[in-house]
This record gives C-alpha cells, structure tokens and sequence, in this order.
C-alpha cells in the first residue's frame, strides 16, 4: 500500500473487493494485507438491472486510467476515441427467470 500523504491523510476506497469470505478472511488475519484492513465496510444491495447497467457502461481512459459512465459520468469529447471498455449500445438484457432465486446455493467463499 502507498505511503501517500493523501491515503493517511483521507483513506481509500476499494471498489469490489473482497468479494469472497476466503479475501475477507485474508484481508483480516494475514499479516501481509494488514494496510487493507478497513476502518469500515460499507455493503449497497442494488437492483441486478443497476448492477448491469453500471457494469455494462464502465469505460476507462487508456491514457489516464480514468473512469467513465456514458450516464452517470460521461467522458468528456476529447478522450472519447481512447476509451475502452464500453459496449455500445449500453444493452441491458438477461436470460435470467425474474423469478428464480439469484443464489439457491449460497456459497461463502464466492
């Protein structure tokens, strides 16, 4: 972890991880991860269609590694042609049931 003044100074935020009981677990008991271990733990239980829609619309600059949303934070005209990763157009569809329970088998670790 970086020993940036503006890490000690205003912390991090870690988007997407951990995301299984087994990186918790790391982060929380190995000596090496001890500089993730976090203050708090904040959990958003979204829709899956934000979810999707989020994902699907996630863009980076490949020069500056910034990221971009084609909605909620479009990437202004002059990056345009170095963006990657969005699919255009922004399709939102699921071959899921709506009905079907999204996780019958919960398992811990993922």
């Amino acid at each position: 972890m970086s020993n940036s003044p503006d890490i000690e100074r205003n912390g991090f935020l870690i988007d997407g991880f951990p995301r299984s009981a087994s990186q918790v677990a790391a982060v929380m008991e190995d000596p090496q991860w001890a500089a993730l271990r976090p203050d708090c733990v904040i959990s958003l239980i979204r829709p899956d269609e934000l979810i999707k829609e989020f994902a699907l619309g996630r863009c980076t600059d490949s020069a500056t590694g910034q990221t971009y949303h084609p909605v909620y934070a479009p990437a202004p005209e002059e990056v345009r042609d170095r963006l990657v990763g969005l699919t255009l157009p922004l399709t939102l569809t699921t071959d899921r049931d709506p009905n079907r329970d999204p996780n019958p088998n919960p398992d811990p670790d993922h």
